[in-house]
């Protein structure tokens, strides 16, 4: 039999061995753990390398943003601040940035631009004044609501198709346009009245402008449906702003 001795020197081999093993299993943990840290730290810095070559394209979004804004202000007459605008044309400048026309406008000069787009559109608008006063005495509709109904639809664009096939100044589907006899959808004359023929309908059947509207843009099935898409209600909205307008122009 073995000693009390013997026994407890062999306990200790043991133990030690055991630890000896589990330092040697600890050290490789470590020693693939600083591996993969190195592999991270270098991957980074290539990283920031790569990014490096970009820097000069971010700052550009950076100032184009800023001035964007500062514009925007300027221009609503919002809180204008010079100082800071002539400060990001002069970072700019530092950094070699080409800045568009617009950034380096006035107020008076962006007013001015934007007072001749809406000049254009007027003129177009006017243009096709007759064809919506037919319109408007065939199907007894008020002229100033087929023009806003044109105006958020196409904005007078009598060749325009949208995304999903809807042609010409009122925006008529082929099929609703063969539904309602329409034979070219890009004639302005004919695309007016199979238009305000289809909203007329529309107004009969629900006694409502907003569902009339509703069924125009979306399809009757929405006129029974508590949310509307998001496109419709600002659809309708766009509409009878442009509808007021109209009226207080006369």
């Amino acid at each position: 039999m073995q000693s009390a001795t013997t026994s407890s020197m062999i306990g200790l081999l043991r133990k030690t061995t055991m630890m000896d093993n589990h330092f040697k299993y600890s050290t490789a943990i470590y020693r693939v753990s600083i591996v993969l840290l190195m592999t991270c730290l270098l991957l980074e810095i290539s990283q920031n390398q790569v990014m490096a070559f970009d820097e000069a394209e971010y700052y550009r979004e950076f100032i184009m943003t800023r001035l964007m804004a500062q514009k925007l202000r300027e221009f609503r007459n919002e809180n204008p601040d010079k100082k800071s605008s002539d400060r990001r044309s002069n970072e700019s400048e530092t950094k070699n940035i080409k800045l568009p026309k617009w950034a380096c406008a006035s107020r008076k000069t962006l007013k001015q631009q934007s007072d001749n787009n809406h000049v254009q559109t007027n003129q177009r608008a006017n243009k096709y004044d007759a064809i919506i006063n037919s319109a408007s005495k065939k199907y007894n509709l008020p002229p100033e609501l087929i023009k806003a109904v044109i105006k958020v639809e196409s904005d007078f664009t009598e060749h325009a198709v949208s995304p999903k096939g809807a042609q010409g100044l009122m925006q008529l589907m082929p099929c609703t346009a063969i539904e309602l006899g329409v034979s070219d959808p890009f004639d302005p004359r004919k695309n007016v009245h199979g238009g305000s023929r289809l909203l007329k309908q529309h107004l009969e059947k629900y006694c409502s402008l907003k569902k009339a509207l509703i069924a125009y843009n979306a399809g009757p099935r929405w006129t029974k449906r508590i949310q509307i898409p998001k496109e419709t209600r600002n659809y309708i909205k766009n509409v009878i702003h442009f509808y007021g307008y109209y009226k207080k122009s006369r």
